[in-house]
Parts: C-alpha cells; sequence; structure tokens
C-alpha cells in the first residue's frame, strides 16, 4: 500500500514539474483513499506538504496553509525522505508572503532560518534569504535586507532555477516600494513582467501587477496604473478559465465516484439476496432439526435444559459484567480526580522552579548586563545593541511570570473565585482592550478544585480573544440559579471566525475549553460569524462543597 501511494504521488509531482497543476490536483484526490489507509504518519505528512505546495501555486491560499500544518516534518522523517529540517516553515513563509501577513513571515522565516541543514538546496537556499530580506524591510532594515537580497540573487543560479531568479526580483520590488522607493520599484516590477517566463511568473503575476499598479498611484502616473489594471483583469480572466477547468475536474471526479456508489449498491443487493436464500435454507434445516428433536424427546429435554442453564449462567455473567463495568467506572473517576491533584501540585512545583531558577537567572544577567555598559566604554550602536537585549531580558521575565501565573492560580485558593477573575481582567485590559465584567451572582461554596476549573475556562478563553480576535471590548457575566447551575457568557466585537474552520483545525485551546466544562458536567455552545464577532456560552454544575467526594479533600491541592 506504501509502495503503491508513493507511485502516484511521485506521478502527481511529475505532472506537476511540467505545469499541469490541476491534473497533479486530480491525480492528489484519486490517492487521498490510499494515503489514509497507509496509517503511515511520515507518508501522510509528506502528502499534505506535496498538495499544500501545490495549493499554494494556484494561489489558493487558505487551503495551502491547512495542509501544510498538518505537512510539518519532524526528526524522524528525513532518514526516510530527502527533505531537509525547514523545508514547511520556509513553504509557509512564502504563503504568507503572498498574503503580506508581516508577523507570520518573520515568526518562520527565522525558524526555518534556524533549524535548516547545511545541505539544504540551491532553490530552498535562495528562497530563505530572499525571505529573511524581507522581514529585514518589514522591520526597517532596508541596507541589511538589500544586501542579504543580493546574495539570494547571486546563488539562485547556481540551482539553475529560474523562478528563484524571479522571486528575489519579486522581493526586491517588495522591499523598494516598502522603503517608498516608487521608480525603483517599478523598473524592478517591469523587469520581473518582461524577463522572466510565463511559467516563472505563473504563480505571482497578479500580486506583482497589484504592486505596480499601487507603485503607479503613489507616483501620479494614472495612466499607467489603468494599463496595469487592464492586464491584471486579462489575467483574472485567465485565472478563472482555469479554476472553470477544474471545477469541471471535479465534476467529472463526483460523476465517477457516484458510479462506484451505484456500482457498490448493485453488490450489496446481490449479497442480500444471497443472504436472504441462505437464511430460507438455514429456516428448512432448523425445521428438519425440530423434527428430529420431537421424534427424540430424551434429546429433546437434555437439550433443553442445557440451554436453561445456559440462559441462567447468562444472566448471572451479565450481572457480574455490569457490576464489574460500574465498579471500574468508580475507579477511573477517582483516579481521575487523583491525577488532577497530582497534576496540579505538579503545576505548582514546576511554577516555584521557575520563578525560583529562571527568575533569578535572569536578574542576573541583567545586573550584569548594568555592570558592563557602565564599566566599558561603548559606541552609539553598542549601546543600542545592550539595550535591545535587556529589553529581550525584561519581555522574557514579563513572560516566565505570565507562565508562572497560568500554572499555579493561587489567588483562587487564597481569595476565592470571584477576585481571581477580577484580578486577571484587571491585568490583561488595556486603553485598546476593556472588559465588561457583570457578575450577577456568583457560587460562593464550589470547591477547590471546580473554581479552579471554572477560573482556567475564563482565563483560555480570554487568551483566545486577546490573541486572534482584534477585539476592543469583551462583555463577561456569571450567573448561577437555585438549583446550582453556573451559567457563564463571554462576547467579544472581534473579527469572529468560522466555527465550521475552527472545529477542523481543533486547537489546543478549543479542546482544552471542552474538555474543562465537560469536567463540571456542563454544555457549551459557540456563535460567530466573520467580522460580526463570537459569543461562548456556557452552562455547567460544579461541585458544592457539602456534595464533594470525601475521599478527595479541597485542602489535598495546597
Amino acid at each position: 500500500m506504501e509502495k503503491l501511494a508513493l507511485l502516484h504521488t511521485n506521478l502527481a509531482n511529475a505532472r506537476g514539474e511540467l505545469g499541469h497543476y490541476f491534473t497533479r490536483l486530480k491525480l492528489f484526490a484519486d490517492i487521498h483513499p490510499i494515503i489514509l489507509k497507509t496509517n503511515n504518519p511520515i507518508i501522510i505528512r509528506n502528502y499534505n506538504f506535496k498538495l499544500g505546495g501545490l495549493y499554494y501555486q494556484l494561489n489558493d491560499l487558505d487551503k495551502a496553509l491547512t495542509h501544510l500544518y498538518k505537512g510539518i516534518f519532524i526528526s524522524d522523517d528525513f532518514n526516510w525522505h530527502s527533505n531537509f529540517d525547514g523545508i514547511t516553515e520556509t513553504l509557509i513563509t512564502s504563503t504568507y508572503a503572498k498574503q503580506n501577513k508581516v508577523d507570520s513571515v518573520r515568526k518562520y522565516i527565522l525558524l526555518a532560518d534556524k533549524i535548516k541543514r547545511d545541505e539544504v538546496p540551491i532553490p530552498y537556499n535562495a528562497r530563505i534569504k530572499s525571505l529573511m530580506a524581507l522581514s529585514l524591510a518589514y522591520e526597517g532594515n532596508f541596507e541589511e535586507g538589500r544586501k542579504l537580497l543580493d546574495e539570494a540573487y547571486k546563488v539562485a543560479p547556481e540551482g539553475k532555477d529560474s523562478s528563484e531568479m524571479m522571486y528575489s526580483e519579486f522581493i526586491r520590488r517588495k522591499i523598494f516600494a516598502k522603503a517608498r522607493q516608487y521608480g525603483k520599484a517599478i523598473a524592478a516590477y517591469i523587469h520581473v513582467l518582461d524577463d522572466y517566463s510565463e511559467k516563472d511568473l505563473e504563480s505571482y503575476i497578479t500580486f506583482v501587477l497589484l504592486d505596480l499598479i499601487d507603485a503607479y498611484r503613489a507616483t501620479d502616473q494614472d495612466q499607467k496604473a489603468f494599463a496595469a489594471y487592464e492586464r491584471l483583469l486579462d489575467q483574472l480572466k485567465l485565472q478563472k478559465i482555469g479554476n472553470q477547468q477544474l471545477y469541471i475536474e471535479e465534476l467529472n471526479y463526483n460523476m465517477r465516484f457516484n458510479e462506484n456508489l451505484a456500482e457498490l449498491e448493485k453488490l450489496k443487493s446481490s449479497n442480500e439476496k444471497a443472504l436472504l436464500t441462505r437464511s430460507k435454507n438455514n429456516m428448512l434445516i432448523a425445521a428438519l432439526a425440530v423434527f428430529l428433536d420431537v421424534l427424540i424427546v430424551v434429546l429433546f429435554l437434555l437439550v433443553k435444559a442445557k440451554n436453561r442453564n445456559k440462559i441462567l449462567a447468562k444472566k448471572e455473567y451479565d450481572l457480574l459484567e455490569a457490576s464489574l463495568e460500574e465498579e471500574k467506572q468508580s475507579r477511573i473517576i477517582y483516579e481521575m480526580k487523583l491525577l488532577k491533584i497530582i497534576e496540579d501540585r505538579e503545576r505548582n512545583r514546576i511554577a516555584t522552579d521557575l520563578h525560583d531558577s529562571l527568575g533569578g537567572l535572569l536578574s542576573s544577567i541583567k545586573i550584569a548586563l548594568y555592570d558592563f555598559q557602565e564599566s566599558a566604554p561603548l559606541s552609539e550602536n553598542e549601546m543600542n545593541h545592550l539595550s535591545r537585549i535587556l529589553h529581550y531580558v525584561d519581555d522574557t521575565k514579563q513572560e516566565l511570570n505570565r507562565i508562572v501565573y497560568n500554572l499555579t492560580p493561587l489567588i483562587v485558593e487564597k481569595f476565592g473565585l470571584l477576585e481571581a477573575i477580577k484580578q486577571y481582567c484587571k491585568k490583561i485590559q488595556t486603553d485598546k482592550f476593556r472588559i465588561d465584567l457583570q457578575l450577577i451572582k456568583v457560587p460562593s461554596q464550589i470547591v477547590v478544585e471546580d473554581e479552579i476549573t471554572f477560573y482556567r475556562i475564563i482565563q483560555e478563553v480570554l487568551h483566545n480573544i486577546v490573541k486572534h480576535a482584534n477585539a476592543t471590548h469583551v462583555l463577561l457575566q456569571i450567573q448561577t440559579d437555585k438549583s446550582g447551575m453556573v451559567a457563564l457568557s463571554i462576547e467579544d466585537n472581534g473579527d469572529g471566525m468560522n466555527l465550521e474552520t475552527a472545529r477542523l483545525k481543533g486547537g489546543l485551546g478549543l479542546k482544552s475549553i471542552y474538555s474543562r466544562v465537560q469536567n463540571l458536567n456542563g454544555k457549551i455552545s459557540v456563535e460567530s460569524n466573520k467580522n460580526e464577532g463570537t459569543s461562548i456560552y456556557i452552562t455547567c454544575y460544579p461541585r458544592m462543597i457539602q456534595e464533594s467526594d470525601n475521599n478527595v479533600k479541597p485542602s489535598l491541592l495546597k
């Protein structure tokens, strides 16, 4: 099965090298079931990497990122395949570069450059240098960016890959435009469009034309901007025709798939007829057996008695099995409670170790840097470099404090759930991010373990909002009723999200929230639309102090 999957994958790659991207996509769709049946994570990762690269060529960037994240290689993959460390990260960076996502470009190209091997293929070496140059330009370091881009332009011909030479020119004009050197940027755009083949430009021509239009408009060359715009429209029409061809291929594929389903239904019908015939034969045999039993009365009585004993034995066995299963479930629940206690104690230990060891070490580093700053005469450039290092040390200490705070929310145990929520909201609020906290009725008799779990749910949701939603306002409400049900609602005015896509990606934060809600015997509902914010509603039944298990005391967590 694995050899068959590799054979079809190589065939699809060969089609891609010839520029037959739609045929390659069709071949990838055909082998998808074969890839999954291998149950080989290395083959599946390699398949997702290749498919992500194909969507990158077709400029379907969201699908490209979805598959590239699934295709990030690990160390064991390189003993099986000729890939190198950082290859997927490099392609992810290229995708973010097309989307002009500055932070993501900087993050992934630094990662790719850090983990790459010495024997990295020449085209990818040129690509990494080009993207590093773009990252430097995003930081305002245009001079260093141009130097690194010149290196990329020199490296690319060694790999006999004109597309990478074109890509370095593609990045060069982005740097010119970033530096507001529109004249040089326009010259670079025209050079790319005139001097490189249609195959090299296929994946980038729309981006080049869009930026060329912006450069013309920035220099008040409206007539040339209009001409470039007409060329862009022609290119988009060609892409539309290509997408229509892909749609036709997908329709043909679906028709063949439906034909196969119809054939399977026919086989299923034939099997059902065969089973019906076999059932009739079995009934005839059973009738003959009954007839024989009537004739042999003694044997019939013995068989009947034996069956009665077997039924009684089965009932006893079922009762015993049910009892064992109930005992097993009780033991599992008890073990889960103990594991949670152990986990919280381990969190406290790790947090203490981090704070005592790394916190002290970072303070010592900062003091040593200040001593060095005061004792040695330094140039202005060296002083700036030293200031950046001190800033990095401060950032590291802040991140360490955040991690320690998240690991062990002692404020819940010391001051209670209400105060812990207030303090956490106050901590993450800024001038541009406001939280309205409405505590209509907060239960005060929840066991400590469930208070911590409830606090971590709020903490995780707010963390996700700060990190992903681009929200400026959050409304957080908590209330409870006489039955002990606690209702939590968190609403933000952020970007919103596609719920189906979020479920498919299944991030660890979302899984953690669902898991904790289940631990509180609760349910969660999420409502969100693109650019309309997100609302999360949770109802749960945390244990009250008088209901807590006597075998697992809250004091054990201290």
